[in-house]
């Protein structure tokens, strides 16, 4: 607990200087890199920092890039909060992209014992964490982990993993350092359920979702009450050959209907084909994706 202690302190006493303009200090950046030097040398034994999440334990990694979002806000929490409403008693989940856990302990709160969490990440890291959150809040018997990918048919393929993150990929980001590359075996989630119902589907995978719907179009098809949650991210989706207005419109011919979920506004807004030539190159968002009546 001490270290989110830390790191949320760093990160207010960061904003307060943002705020002064006093950033730009010489002495003042200099002795920024030596306290995030000092932060990570006492960091280095486990590299652990402890959170809650809706009550439930959760471990996550103290250094990387993506810890800010769930020590000092409370992460996507629109997304969130929708997510829990759309789980029911004994609902089938999908967490593809699921990284140490987030999405499939709530799930798995939600839908109980009888329901079923299917939680899909490739990166080795990440899995431990999510195997170590799953076991430490006893979902053992409710959340099925399993250390792979999701695409459009059963391979291997190449994951990119990088210096101080958790959020890992199939397609090379130039703005990341790479640690590694390494193989991973992908599914299909087509064959993987077989003809298995599922209620909802959340996807974070940086990009590779167009492929991964390639791969579960019976599942969306047969399944009527379907809800989906993937990422929009129309630079990440560019890096992965993919027009992002051909991913809404392959997401529509599914039989979805698509809303933009506003973090900021706590609201479902509709999607117009010229935000893709307003918006900022770092701009993404879930889409709240529900079938057709």
């Amino acid at each position: 607990m001490w270290k989110s202690k830390i790191i949320k302190f760093a990160y207010g006493f960061n904003s307060c200087l943002n705020n002064l303009g006093a950033n730009n200090i010489k002495f003042i950046c200099t002795a920024k890199y030596k306290c995030k030097n000092l932060m990570m040398w006492l960091f280095a034994q486990d590299n652990l920092v402890s959170i809650k999440v809706r009550g439930m334990p959760m471990t996550l990694y103290a250094n990387t890039d993506d810890t800010i979002a769930y020590l000092i806000r409370p992460f996507e929490p629109y997304t969130t909060e929708l997510f829990e409403r759309a789980i029911k008693s004994g609902s089938k989940v999908l967490d593809i992209g699921a990284q140490f856990g987030y999405f499939s302990l709530i799930a798995a709160k939600q839908a109980g014992q009888k329901g079923r969490v299917y939680a899909f990440e490739p990166a080795p890291a990440n899995f431990r964490l999510l195997d170590r959150n799953i076991q430490m809040n006893g979902y053992g018997d409710v959340i099925y982990a399993f250390q792979k990918g999701v695409g459009n048919k059963h391979t291997t393929e190449t994951l990119f993993l990088y210096e101080n993150s958790d959020s890992h990929g199939m397609f090379p980001q130039t703005s990341s350092s790479i640690k590694e590359t390494i193989p991973i075996e992908c599914v299909t989630i087509d064959e993987f359920l077989g003809d298995a119902d599922v209620d909802v589907i959340k996807m974070d995978i940086e990009g590779n979702e167009p492929y991964a719907l390639e791969g579960m179009e019976k599942t969306i098809l047969k399944n009527k009450s379907i809800i989906l949650f993937v990422e929009f991210a129309p630079t990440l989706l560019r890096r992965a050959g993919v027009n992002p207005e051909d991913y809404l419109t392959q997401l529509e011919r599914l039989g979805l209907d698509l809303q933009i979920i506003d973090e900021h506004s706590h609201l479902l807004k509709s999607i117009s084909r010229d935000l893709l030539d307003e918006i900022d190159p770092s701009w993404y968002a879930n889409l709240y994706c529900t079938k057709n009546r």
